[in-house]
C-alpha cells in the first residue's frame, strides 16, 4: 500500500493557531482560514471580547450590542459599546462610572486605544486593587496600574 492519504483542506484551518483564538476555523475557496457560527462562539474573541457572530464574509467574528453586555470585557475594561467596526469599546462616560474606575483605577479615556486607561497615580490609589492587591502604581506607558507604590 502506499502513503496515507493527506489530510484534506478543511483541517489546515481547523488546526491552525488562530482557530481557537479568532475563530478563523474553515478553509474558504481563496485559500484563506473563515469562521461560522460555531467557530466564532469557541473563540476566545467571543469569550473574552464579544466578538461572536460571524461577517457575511465568514472573514471574521464581530460582537453585538448583547455579546458587548456579556462578555467580560464589559465589567473588567469598560468595553460594553459597539462601535462601527462591530467591536466593543469603551466610553469616556464609561470609564468614569464603570467598574473599570472603581476596581482597576481606569476612570480615564483613550480615544485613541477606545479603552479606559488610570489617568494619574491617584487614580490608582484609589482603586479597589490597591487596597486589596497592592496595585497603586500606575504605569505611564500602559496606563494601567501595576504592584507597588508610586
Amino acid at each position: 500500500m502506499g502513503p496515507a492519504p493527506a489530510p484534506d483542506a478543511g483541517s489546515s484551518c481547523a488546526s491552525g493557531e488562530m482557530c481557537k483564538k479568532v475563530g478563523q476555523c474553515l478553509d474558504l475557496p481563496n485559500g484563506k482560514c473563515g469562521v461560522d457560527a460555531e467557530s466564532c462562539q469557541a473563540s476566545n474573541v467571543c469569550k473574552l471580547l464579544g466578538s461572536c457572530v460571524p461577517t457575511p464574509d465568514r472573514r471574521r467574528c464581530v460582537a453585538t450590542k448583547e455579546s458587548c453586555l456579556a462578555a467580560p470585557a464589559c465589567k473588567e475594561d469598560g468595553e460594553c459599546e459597539l462601535d462601527d467596526e462591530m467591536s466593543c469599546v469603551a466610553t469616556p462616560e464609561l470609564c468614569r462610572k464603570g467598574e473599570v474606575c472603581t476596581h482597576s483605577g481606569r476612570c480615564g479615556y483613550s480615544a485613541q486605544l477606545k479603552s479606559c486607561i488610570a489617568r494619574s497615580q491617584q487614580d490608582c490609589r484609589r482603586s479597589k486593587q490597591c487596597k486589596e492587591s497592592g496595585l497603586c502604581k500606575m504605569d505611564p506607558q500602559i496606563r494601567h496600574c501595576l504592584p507597588g507604590l508610586p
